[in-house]
């Protein structure tokens, strides 16, 4: 479950362990919230092969409504 450095978990190890955290303290009402936050973060850091293309601008589009969206629901979450 060590990286080579025998210090860091492995990717395996990480997943493993926060989904056991995540089935011992997180409420499962939460799981879709938490879902339409990695949704948010990853289209946040996705780095376009073409930033001016069409798809790319109503990706972005629909990427911000659905944080303007969350934000409505839970205005604490920043991102």
């Amino acid at each position: 479950y060590y990286t080579e450095d025998m210090l860091h978990p492995t990717k395996v190890a990480i997943g493993f362990i926060w989904k056991r955290f995540k089935e011992t303290s997180i409420s499962e009402t939460s799981y879709k919230i938490m879902d339409e936050v990695e949704t948010i973060q990853k289209g946040l850091a996705h780095r376009p092969f073409n930033p001016d293309s069409e798809s790319h601008q109503e990706f972005l589009k629909k990427l911000a409504k659905k944080k303007v969206d969350l934000n409505q629901r839970f205005p604490q979450v920043k991102f």
